[in-house]
């Protein structure tokens, strides 16, 4: 029974996206005008049988999902950010500059991952003094340190939190997981956007016909992409900022690790 929130989180965030893509390639061989008849007729046995479908989705979707998951999050979390300071009404401090002025971005939609600047400005602005002082203790000087983000930082305080409080380590994991599941989606939702369009346009190149089905399905997907990029750069602040009131609730840990490294010669 330990294993079922890992066996899970994969079927979550690896097959889910790796079925999706798997199911749009097999669409866009179905549909390519040069297509043999051969390989036609193959794909039509293989739907009618639903065990051979099963087998089929198991061995390359999940293949297909692990080639997704080493795409790194940071990239689709960039795209995120770039869409964010393009259209979000609030991300311009004090509004947009107009033409040849500079324009200031919040925190939230210019800093790197995992957003240590930006969890200082929200302990001293929203969170209890506490809270704040905290954060100075422990994680600011972490960032002035290393005068960047520094993930390590990040991926240490989740195991020293996982180490004393189990609840809470699933917590974390689970917002983990629920960003694996949306960057990877995003890709999936990418690469699947320009196999369709490209469909569109070949089809429409060899036969003059435009495939209206095809069309739609790609607009939705586009569609997609753009509600992940409006909001995967909020859900990752969310993961973080988990982590940090995990670290809190736990800060003897790190209170007692900062004072003996202040202590040292």
């Amino acid at each position: 029974m330990s294993n079922v929130p890992e066996i899970v989180t994969g079927l979550f965030d690896v097959f889910v996206p790796g079925t999706f893509l798997l199911v749009n390639l097999v669409l866009v061989l179905y549909r390519v005008p040069v297509i043999d008849k051969q390989t036609t007729a193959f794909i039509k046995s293989v739907a009618k049988d639903s065990g051979l479908v099963a087998v089929y989705a198991v061995l390359f979707g999940y293949l297909i999902g692990i080639l997704l998951r080493l795409l790194r999050t940071e990239h689709a979390d960039n795209w995120s950010a770039a869409w964010l300071r393009a259209f979000h009404p609030h991300a311009c401090v004090g509004g947009r500059g107009g033409q040849g002025s500079s324009t200031r971005y919040r925190r939230w939609a210019r800093e790197a991952f995992p957003y240590l600047g930006w969890i200082g400005e929200l302990c001293r602005d929203y969170l209890p003094e506490e809270a704040n002082r905290f954060y100075e203790r422990t994680w600011k000087p972490i960032l002035a340190k290393r005068r960047r983000q520094n993930r390590q930082f990040l991926n240490f305080s989740k195991l020293i939190v996982g180490s004393e409080d189990q609840t809470l380590a699933k917590e974390i994991s689970s917002a983990e997981a629920l960003n694996r599941y949306i960057s990877a989606m995003c890709y999936a939702l990418i690469i699947s956007t320009v196999l369709v369009a490209g469909v569109v346009v070949w089809n429409y190149a060899w036969y003059g016909t435009l495939m209206l089905s095809m069309i739609v399905l790609a607009g939705l997907y586009l569609v997609a992409i753009g509600v992940i990029l409006g909001n995967l750069r909020f859900s990752r602040i969310k993961e973080v900022e988990t982590v940090f009131a995990a670290c809190y609730k736990h800060r003897a840990l790190f209170e007692d690790a900062a004072k003996e490294q202040k202590n040292q010669p």
